[in-house]
């Protein structure tokens, strides 16, 4: 509603408002709202920026993940402002599956297939097909997810130290040790972050927390 309806409906005005407040904490139900078609059990997380008004040309499949801070944009105003042509809109397409890593964004006329990883900090300028990763700017088809899931088996295996595998049978030595760790902090003892990994390289035997 427009402010100038304030003062024809201000009742209606003010339940608008909070209707779309409320909304607005659940990004999956206010896109919604805002009429994109979002499939079930997806996941939206802090900061993802839509644009509201042409919300209608997103189109997101089942069990989709967008990471933080990621960005879909739904128009192109330079073919307005310097090639004197209408706006460019188009859609943005999401197929099942589609995980997007933190801080990417996606431009207007993209279809990214189903089960395809973007990864973090991406540009996707054109469309991508199903099951592979592409990452960069722009973002450029790496390898299939099968080759990727092969060498996170292999850095798995590797006993690399920088890396670390949750399980739910380690999950609570983890949930332990980092509230031992805010307590020492709250008591005046921080530790540096090596110290912090050391103790949990110690926690689980100086391997990798596998899945």
């Amino acid at each position: 509603m427009s402010w100038g309806q304030l003062a024809r409906d201000p009742i209606g005005f003010i339940r608008a408002k909070l209707k779309t407040a409320r909304l607005r904490k659940d990004p999956v139900a206010y896109l919604r709202y805002r009429g994109a078609v979002i499939g079930e059990h997806v996941f939206i997380d802090k900061n993802v920026e839509v644009e509201q008004r042409a919300s209608f040309l997103l189109e997101v499949g089942d069990y989709v993940g967008i990471g933080e801070n990621c960005r879909i944009i739904l128009h192109d105003s330079s073919t307005w402002s310097h090639c004197d042509l209408p706006t460019k809109f188009g859609k943005v397409i999401l197929r099942e599956r589609v995980y997007v890593g933190v801080s990417s964004i996606i431009l207007c006329g993209v279809e990214v297939g189903a089960g395809t990883i973007i990864g973090a900090g991406s540009l996707v300028t054109k469309s991508l097909p199903a099951g592979v990763v592409a990452a960069g700017v722009p973002a450029k088809v790496l390898c299939t997810v099968e080759d990727y899931k092969g060498r996170m088996k292999d850095q798995m295996d590797s006993n690399d130290p920088l890396h670390y595998w949750i399980t739910p049978v380690n999950r609570q030595a983890i949930a332990d040790l980092r509230a031992r760790v805010d307590r020492e902090r709250r008591e005046g003892g921080i530790p540096d972050h090596a110290a912090e990994a050391a103790a949990i390289s110690e926690q689980v035997g100086g391997t990798p927390i596998r899945t």
